[in-house]
């Protein structure tokens, strides 16, 4: 898959942003030109087949039921311990041959293709993204009509499914369900916005709010939802009201045997008083915002390989952004890195400030500097830290 998907997913990701992201929906036709090297039928059949699928990444869903754990998950044993809740296989297939939707959640778990597409769009669009996958066989539907309180894009992989999209509810921010007649259709939303039939490579986005409901007409239908979950305002707000209360002043035990009512009054006005100045501060003050990184397992994994193979003078050190030099103590040096503290040893200046002041260095400077050994375990722990980038002196296909 591209690296930057979003591009890949709509006409023109500038627009995108301005005009749909969060607001309104977006239909693309054949945004995807090779849907099946998202999730292959062979390797759908592999992960349902797998001992590795239990219980926690697998829903089956009949026409807005889930059908009981108990029918289609067992005790699995190992060379050395029992699995409680694996997916039986036979099983699990036996309910969708009954109509029955499989839904595997947390996608990216199983499909490395997926999960690069969330690490593309969380870079892209500033949002933790997690996958699913929605297998439903022909003529069935396998929820209610609903709204989602997240946002998603869902991306056709194989089959067909027809989906009928309604206006938003104000309720958007919690999810809701929705009663239908026997088609489907629900009874207290009007008509349709969007009536379409997504095919292989269609993308649609739904932001929170939209209510919808999905059918497979007359073939299967596979399609993977990755979920947008956003930073509402409590979320960006919250970790500065946690460390002012957290603080000296706000844990202090007011002696309600001595202090009358009008007392208690003043000092609760004061402290709040203090808070609100402190909240105000605090807020002013930049800060990186927390769960909008894309920097994922694999990523540090490839750099830190990356750090092993190549002879130091082919291997170019930058710090990112987040990266800064905060007070340290008499025995350690501090990095600070998205609120997070990387303590260092003071043999490892010479190389911190050659990271720091150069954007654009080479693993050998940093070895001549502190020697070899420190310069691997200062640039390892930063690049763990997402602190570093990390990339050949030559890439492939340049001299």
């Amino acid at each position: 898959m591209e690296s930057d998907l979003l591009a890949l997913l709509v006409d023109d990701p500038g627009q995108f942003i301005a005009e749909h992201w969060l607001e309104t929906p977006y239909l693309g036709r054949s945004k995807v030109p090779d849907p099946a090297a998202l999730l292959s039928i062979a390797e759908l059949n592999k992960i349902l087949t797998s001992t590795a699928l239990r219980g926690p990444h697998l829903r089956v869903m009949k026409r807005g039921r889930p059908v009981p754990r108990q029918d289609y998950l067992r005790m699995f044993q190992t060379t050395a311990d029992y699995i409680p809740d694996r997916a039986e296989p036979g099983l699990v297939l036996g309910e969708f041959a009954r109509g029955a939707t499989l839904v595997i959640d947390r996608l990216e778990d199983f499909a490395l293709p997926v999960r690069e597409v969330c690490d593309s769009l969380a870079e892209s669009l500033a949002a933790t993204m997690r996958a699913h996958a929605f297998i439903t066989p022909p003529g069935e539907t396998g929820f209610q009509p609903h709204h989602d309180p997240l946002g998603a894009f869902i991306i056709q992989v194989h089959g067909e499914k027809l989906w009928r999209v309604y206006a938003r509810m104000s309720t958007a921010s919690v999810g809701q369900i929705y009663r239908s007649d026997d088609e489907g259709r629900p009874l207290e939303l009007g008509d349709p916005i969007i009536e379409t039939t997504l095919r292989p490579g269609d993308v649609l986005y739904l932001p929170q709010g939209f209510p919808h409901v999905a059918m497979a007409p007359d073939v299967m239908s596979v399609h993977v939802t990755v979920v947008c979950q956003t930073l509402n305002w409590a979320a960006l707000v919250r970790p500065l009201v946690d460390e002012i209360l957290g603080s000296t002043d706000f844990l202090q035990i007011p002696n309600l045997l001595t202090t009358d009512s009008a007392g208690l009054h003043e000092g609760r006005l004061a402290l709040v008083a203090q808070f609100a100045r402190q909240l105000a501060d605090s807020a002013g003050r930049t800060r990186p915002v927390a769960g909008v990184d894309a920097q994922n397992t694999s990523s540090v994994l490839t750099n830190l390989e990356l750090i092993a193979r190549l002879p130091a003078d082919e291997v170019r050190v930058g710090a990112l952004a987040t990266l800064r030099e905060v007070a340290g103590s008499e025995t350690h040096d501090a990095l600070e890195v998205q609120g997070a503290i990387i303590k260092l040893p003071p043999a490892f200046r010479p190389a911190v400030r050659l990271i720091l002041q150069d954007d654009d260095c080479l693993l050998s400077d940093l070895v001549d500097a502190v020697g070899r050994r420190p310069a691997l375990s200062l640039v390892s722990r930063l690049v763990t830290h997402n602190a570093i980038s990390v990339a050949p002196q030559h890439p492939e296909g340049r001299p």
